[in-house]
């Protein structure tokens, strides 16, 4: 999976919006899966690729970032599964699902909390392995956080860093 930061912008860019080529088509309900899967692998890859980088003295807890990852795949799944394929919560039909809607609104709000830590915490440890120092202020590494967030077009500013970070490392070994 490490290759794949090395790869060219373009190429990995091309990846992830193959499966919008296809919308409505059975080829494109398995491409879609499979951009699913490549973007959850992406995510937890860089993160972990970028963790073991990381300078001696920092305050970044990978079992943390670990739980928030794994949670709302957990929660959504779960969820995916007992509803039948999926659910609407509104406030037109919140007395239909009772206490249990509450639960889901509840785990909905904090997987969309998970999420966001997620995006913060890659965005930060890239920061921190790009510039090899752990004092930085939210306005160092907020512009990654959007660029995780706002994928597709993100590759384009994260994709160059990645391969400086890869390529540079591997120069270093040879």
């Amino acid at each position: 999976m490490e290759k794949i930061f090395r790869l060219d912008t373009w190429k990995v860019f091309a990846l992830i919006i193959l499966p919008f080529l296809f919308p409505d088509s059975e080829f494109g309900f398995c491409l879609d899966f499979a951009y699913l899967i490549f973007c959850l692998c992406w995510y937890y890859y860089l993160a972990y690729e970028l963790f073991i980088r990381l300078p001696e003295e920092h305050d970044m807890n990978f079992n943390k970032f670990k739980f928030h990852f794994f949670f709302p795949l957990i929660y959504f799944s779960i969820a995916i599964f007992f509803t039948g394929g999926g659910y609407s919560i509104t406030l037109n039909n919140m007395d239909k699902y009772g206490p249990t809607g509450d639960l889901m609104v509840a785990l909905h709000l904090f997987s969309m909390y998970c999420i966001f830590y997620c995006l913060y915490f890659i965005a930060r440890i890239l920061v921190i392995v790009k510039r090899q120092e752990d004092n930085l202020k939210i306005s160092d590494y907020i512009g990654y956080f959007f660029a995780l967030w706002l994928m597709p077009i993100g590759i384009w500013f994260i994709q160059p860093v990645l391969k400086q970070i890869f390529i540079k490392e591997e120069d270093n070994n040879s």
